[in-house]
């Protein structure tokens, strides 16, 4: 217990509000069919072939690919090499990926693009008035669009301030525990890592097996790579429950069937479940561990933040 952890303030700089606006710009942008010479700003769509040595490298085919020139979602010196281009052009040249290129796979090699031009479009972003602000939705203008903005943002950051604290509250703790984490405890946990991320890579159109391969790695060796923080995330559950049980910290039966009876009517407003076929006694025993770990970071918080 003797220790603290300090709570960061939390601002929101004019940047990142004008960063949210322009995005919103961006997002309500028109596009306009364009037959001049390629410049910066313009949004353009190519066909495009990567090869290395001769070799077709994985993912270097595309057909239609969006692109705005001038935004670097490309390797360093690709979209410079369109500049100048007119629809329908192509173009082929060479250029040798960054060593600490985030692609591993061909970080520090040399590489040869064969590039058409497929369509060219100026791209048209309305002008932040107050006009374009009340189209938007229930805004009175600018003013009240940024406000709004801003809150946002100030919200996002305290969510990922909150979650900051919890974990070095936590890690505070662990370090100055002896705690033996059973390894099927451990084992468990990296079912669930996986299995969570399985369910991400489904929602982006991606399959583990191929997410694999493409980093050259077994599902042992991630597991192996991900020990070490399903261990941690494991010992952080041990100290929630040894703390529950210490404070005597648990949910009302109330509290239990209040959060159960709301969380059943919001799925079935959003037509996600079939009320005859949920499992109560589950998803009570599910809610009442959720609101022991509320309730005990809540006492930890409370006594351990500065």
């Amino acid at each position: 217990k003797d220790f603290k952890v300090k709570r960061k303030e939390i601002t929101v700089e004019r940047k990142e509000v004008d960063d949210a606006l322009e995005f919103l710009r961006v997002s309500r942008s028109k596009f306009i069919l364009k037959d001049k010479l390629i410049e910066r700003g313009d949004r353009i769509e190519i066909d495009f072939e990567v090869t290395s040595g001769g070799l077709p490298i994985e993912g270097g085919v595309s057909r239609n690919h969006p692109l705005v020139v001038g935004d670097g979602k490309f390797i360093p010196g690709f979209e410079e090499r369109l500049m100048g281009l007119r629809r329908d052009e192509e173009v082929n040249f060479s250029l040798t990926a960054p060593k600490d290129y985030f692609h591993k796979n061909i970080a520090g090699k040399s590489l040869d693009f064969k590039v058409k031009v497929v369509n060219v479009q100026v791209v048209q972003k309305p002008d932040l008035t107050d006009d374009f602000v009340k189209s938007l939705g229930h805004f009175k203008g600018l003013k009240d669009l940024e406000h709004n903005v801003s809150e946002g943002i100030l919200a996002e950051k305290k969510v990922k301030e909150g979650q900051r604290v919890r974990i070095e509250l936590l890690a505070a703790i662990l370090d100055r525990s002896k705690i033996e984490v059973p390894n099927s405890m451990v084992e468990e946990r990296l079912d669930d890592m996986i299995t969570n991320f399985d369910n991400e890579l489904h929602l982006k159109g991606m399959e583990l097996s191929l997410y694999l391969a493409h980093l050259n790695k077994t599902e042992d060796e991630l597991r192996k790579d991900w020990f070490p923080e399903a261990k941690k995330q494991a010992s952080f559950s041990l100290i929630l429950k040894k703390i529950a049980k210490e404070q005597n910290i648990s949910p009302t039966p109330q509290e239990i069937e209040e959060v159960v009876k709301q969380m059943i009517q919001e799925a079935a407003l959003r037509g996600e479940v079939n009320q005859e076929n949920i499992d109560i006694e589950n998803l009570k025993e599910v809610v009442a561990g959720n609101l022991v770990n509320e309730k005990v970071f809540s006492f930890l918080e409370r006594s351990y933040i500065e």
